[in-house]
């Protein structure tokens, strides 16, 4: 697989954890917390940077073209998918 391909599934599949993270510290599901959109963001951004480590020890930074890289295959689609899917958790109606 391309490395550009495994950086981006990588940090698809992190997005969709902070998003469902961020919908749960925001909507006060945690009842001590209550309702804290900053520490929803908060979650996603800490994420980010872990998911962004861990990509970098897995692959080359050589084959990832650096930062160029890491903002288009890495940032971008987390913070997409990232807010994309905390906005369908927070649109979601549970009965």
């Amino acid at each position: 697989m391309d490395t550009d391909a495994k950086m981006t599934l990588m940090h698809a599949a992190g997005a969709i954890i902070a998003g469902y993270l961020s919908f749960i510290t925001s909507n006060g599901s945690i009842s001590v917390i209550g309702q804290n959109q900053a520490l929803g963001s908060f979650v996603g951004i800490v994420l980010l940077i872990i998911i962004g480590r861990i990509a970098e020890k897995i692959l080359d930074n050589n084959e990832v073209n650096g930062f160029s890289g890491w903002l288009w295959n890495g940032i971008v689609p987390f913070v997409l998918i990232w807010f994309l899917t905390w906005t369908v958790f927070i649109n979601l109606k549970f009965v």
